[in-house]
């Protein structure tokens, strides 16, 4: 997916570019020029929302919600991203410390998920996970030094919305799970964190607070209808949207989040089959396949399957004929 770099987002800020009225930070195209053609404005929750979200670099995206921050006028949304900005520079801190008998494993992501060695200090495991030039993830251990079985680990914190107690942290077992992970890209830059070595509410209102910018669900008008043939940004997955109902009940908006608000998006696999994604439309272009696409015949029909006509006879004929030709190009 399109990520911008930090340097562009800030200039689009210093140049007033982030306004209520422009586009630039939504990756999709068609929705860019969608929400031009309604003339959508973004509050600057609606903003740092999205920005922190879509930004997969972290020391980009603090910068971004920086700025934001000092141009705000929102009290709450600065309070938030400075307990953000604190909140993961404490998880990073304390992820480097070792004093308590820790073990720092270094995965490769799009490798298998075996352990490819095991470290001492996250120096030592990020040094040789940069060699690589590949994204990776670098977890937290509990270490057993002697007889004596670890009991309890730091709490596993859960979102309070799923469960009728509110019930948020628990101790449990040591199992042999991290405790935190790490992930970086293929040049080394941190993009994601989580840990439970934080305890306290600052960490499960961070995570789960749906009211919070980080978090919180709101709707933006799209394009897209049911059975039309969409690309996911930045990649060369196609597929077909098979559902834009976002209708809920009061008790389920009460708990929806950001990560709710997305279509249902059925992408056309290798093997002929396909596979159901949930995708924000903010990643979604349409996309018009050339004739020698040997994708076009299976999705258009598709078309016909969602909206009730067409053959399911026929339908899996072709899927199976594309499930031939796509082997045969390997």
């Amino acid at each position: 997916m399109k990520k911008l770099s930090i340097k562009e987002i800030l200039n689009m800020r210093r140049l007033g570019n982030i306004s209520k009225k422009n586009y630039d930070f939504i990756p999709s195209k068609d929705m860019r020029e969608y929400l031009a053609e309604k003339s959508f404005e973004f509050s600057d929750i609606d903003k740092a929302t999205i920005l922190f979200n879509t930004i997969t670099n972290l020391e980009d995206r603090n910068a971004i919600l920086m700025n934001i921050l000092s141009e705000t006028v929102d009290k709450t949304l600065q309070k938030q991203i400075q307990e953000r900005i604190e909140f993961e520079r404490k998880c990073i801190k304390v992820f480097i410390k070792n004093s308590n008998g820790f073990l720092y494993s270094l995965t490769y992501c799009e490798e298998s998920d075996e352990v490819c060695g095991y470290f001492a200090s996250y120096k030592i495991a990020k040094v040789y996970g940069d060699k690589k030039g590949k994204a990776y993830e670098v977890a937290k251990i509990p270490f057993i030094t002697g007889n004596e079985i670890r009991i309890q680990v730091p709490q596993v914190h859960y979102n309070p919305n799923l469960f009728k107690d509110g019930k948020q942290t628990v101790q449990q077992e040591y199992d042999g799970s991290a405790i935190a992970c790490i992930t970086h890209d293929s040049k080394g830059n941190i993009t994601n964190l989580w840990s439970d070595e934080i305890n306290g509410n600052i960490s499960d209102k961070l995570c789960f607070d749906n009211h919070r910018f980080e978090n919180r669900y709101f709707e933006l008008p799209h394009p897209f209808q049911r059975s039309d043939i969409v690309m996911i940004c930045g990649s060369e997955k196609v597929g077909i949207v098979s559902n834009t109902d976002f209708s809920m009940t009061e008790k389920l908006r009460k708990v929806a989040d950001y990560n709710d608000f997305q279509l249902v998006v059925d992408i056309l696999e290798d093997n002929g089959n396909f596979r159901h994604y949930h995708i924000n439309p903010i990643y979604l272009e349409h996309i018009i396949l050339s004739d020698m696409n040997s994708k076009k015949k299976v999705l258009e029909y598709a078309r016909n399957i969602i909206l009730g006509t067409g053959s399911f006879d026929y339908f899996q004929n072709l899927c199976d004929g594309y499930r031939k030709e796509a082997s045969q190009k390997i």
